[in-house]
């Protein structure tokens, strides 16, 4: 099952990548204060410092470059301006959707790695580059042909309690047009993939998004052309067997990506986006209760990228998981 293995240069390998990531968890992923009164209470996004919660989102472009920009849940939302990294992807790829991508640093010399999957035609494609410590290229690659299907969505979950390997996994989640929602345990040394899974009957959900890592289950947060709001939980066992429940009964059927990160012990900050408008709608949502969550919606970014929305974050042992449910 593993890949034909496939390199390339970018073209534009002297242009600087000037970001830098914001590792959940952190002083600026803050805590969740909340009011509850009922299921529309406000909620407050931040800590006794008022460091708001944030979130490293980044885009693939037209032109194949990786953007990065900061997103903060200050109401309105802020989102710092986009920095422009190298040329990663070749211009003639159409990506459909692409996965959370892992940063780690590279040291003794400074720079860092990349690390991440994305869906193409009928292909998933793991991706992975280097730059320096100037942002500038070093070197790249793609793993093609590691698993077919015409999937909508692709994510990776990544999970390690601590800096031990126990209760270390990857899984990797993939909703097929058909409406078959599949998992896979990935070796994190040869990418190999295996089969753990697979659910028919998702196939009026248009996207989801991973809210919550534990040892037992993960869980997403999926939209349907209808509209509706559902989590997903799936427990790690086998047969797979996902638990579905209703958050919203309407209000989401413009959204082609939901994108999440932690917010604080329990809570999860989304964001939303809709490519006609070329806006993102922000929300600050507490831990996932079925249709009595706490959902803020905190106002719009406009511009969040252009073919595909995903989370930067650090690798698991770096970082805290997502709590959301």
């Amino acid at each position: 099952m593993y890949g034909k293995q496939r390199s390339w240069r970018a073209a534009t390998a002297g242009v600087v990548l000037a970001t830098a990531i914001v590792v959940p968890g952190s002083a600026n992923g803050a805590t969740t204060a909340q009011t509850a009164t009922s299921s529309q209470t406000a909620m407050t996004v931040k800590n006794a410092t008022t460091a708001a919660c944030t979130m490293s989102l980044g885009a693939i472009r037209a032109d194949g470059r990786v953007s990065d920009q900061l997103v903060t849940a200050t109401t309105p939302p802020t989102a710092s301006a986009p920095k422009v990294g190298p040329q990663v992807f070749d211009k003639s790829l159409v990506l459909r959707s692409a996965g959370s991508m892992t940063v780690e640093p590279i040291s003794p010399g400074g720079g860092e790695t990349r690390e991440a999957w994305q869906t193409q035609g009928n292909d998933i494609l793991h991706t992975w580059y280097k730059v320096d410590a100037k942002g500038n290229l070093v070197d790249s690659g793609v793993t093609t042909d590691l698993v077919h299907g015409d999937f909508r969505y692709f994510e990776t979950s990544r999970y390690r309690e601590g800096v031990s390997p126990l209760y270390a996994r990857t899984n990797q989640y993939a909703l097929r047009a058909d409406g078959m929602l599949m998992r896979w345990a990935m070796d994190e040394h040869n990418w190999r993939l295996t089969q753990t899974g697979a659910a028919p009957g998702y196939a009026s959900f248009r996207t989801m998004a991973l809210i919550s890592q534990t040892r037992t289950y993960d869980t997403f947060l999926g939209s349907t052309r209808g509209g509706a709001l559902y989590t997903v939980r799936i427990p790690l066992g086998s047969p797979m067997k996902p638990v579905v429940t209703l958050v919203r009964a309407s209000g989401w059927q413009n959204f082609e990506t939901l994108v999440a990160e932690r917010c604080g012990s329990a809570g999860t900050l989304l964001l939303a986006v809709d490519k006609e408008t070329k806006s993102g709608s922000v929300y600050a949502v507490g831990h996932a209760s079925g249709s009595t969550t706490v959902m803020q919606y905190l106002g719009k970014i406009s511009n969040p990228g252009d073919e595909a929305n995903f989370r930067l974050t650090a690798r698991p042992w770096m970082t805290q998981p997502l709590a959301g449910e």
